[in-house]
C-alpha cells in the first residue's frame, strides 16, 4: 500500500488538481454540459447520474483524508463541499 502524500506537498497538490476535475465535471453535468463541454442531450439520465455519483463519492473519499484537507484553501474546501452537496441533491431529485 502506498503512503499518503504530505500535506501541501507537490504530490498532494496534484491530487487537489485532480479533485477539481471532478468538481468541474459535477458542476458541468448539473448545468447541462458534460465533461467534454458538449451539451448533454445525448447523455442518458442514468449515465449522468452515474457520472455524478462516481465523482461525488470520489471527492468524499478525498475529503476524509487529513493530508488532502490540510492542503486545501478555505475556498477550495467550500467549492468541493458545494459540488458534493449539489451532486447529492441532483441525484436525489432525478432518481
Amino acid at each position: 500500500m502506498s503512503e499518503d502524500p504530505a500535506a501541501n506537498s507537490e504530490e498532494a497538490q496534484k491530487h487537489v488538481n485532480v479533485a477539481f476535475d471532478s468538481v468541474w465535471m459535477i458542476d458541468a453535468a448539473i448545468s447541462g454540459y458534460n465533461r467534454f463541454e458538449m451539451e448533454t442531450a445525448d447523455e442518458t439520465t442514468a449515465e449522468k447520474l452515474h457520472h455524478l455519483n462516481t465523482n461525488y463519492k470520489w471527492l468524499e473519499g478525498r475529503m476524509a483524508e487529513t493530508w488532502f484537507t490540510d492542503t486545501l484553501t478555505a475556498e477550495q474546501t467550500t467549492s468541493i463541499n458545494d459540488s458534493i452537496s449539489s451532486a447529492k441533491t441532483y441525484i436525489t431529485d432525478n432518481s
